[in-house]
């Protein structure tokens, strides 16, 4: 709306309700992730991972642009891996198929809205996206 908000500090506000661990993530950091969660499962007691970081979807001045990804199609196998993100510039192409392949299209990134947060990069298996 515009207006400004007090900023509230999760791990201090966690912290005062007696939660012992807690751990501040960066969301995009897939590897890092699940760690994370790995480790507080296995911890005796209540846990809080906060996730943290700016949401990809906004352009804000603070937040450096970086190069949009693209999908090679000649590696993409077609797993649609990428697509379970969810992520608005992440479609599927039918049809684009592959000798000696059951693919049956391709994903495609949309680089007029992809911000290159590189998480689609991460989930690829096949290094198709870059």
């Amino acid at each position: 709306m515009g207006k400004e908000a007090k900023k509230v500090n999760l791990k201090v506000l966690v912290a005062a309700l007696g939660v012992e661990n807690i751990k501040i993530i960066d969301p995009l950091d897939q590897k890092a992730t699940r760690s994370a969660i790995k480790e507080e499962l296995a911890k005796d007691g209540p846990s809080v991972i906060i996730a943290q970081r700016p949401c990809a979807l906004f352009k804000r001045a603070n937040i450096k642009a970086k190069l949009a990804l693209k999908v090679d199609q000649e590696k993409c196998e077609g797993c649609k891996m990428c697509l379970d993100l969810n992520c608005p510039p992440i479609s599927w192409k039918k049809g684009i198929t592959k000798e000696g392949s059951k693919r049956k299209g391709v994903s495609f990134i949309d680089g007029t809205i992809c911000n290159g947060c590189g998480l689609c990069e991460q989930v690829c298996k096949f290094g198709a996206i870059s």
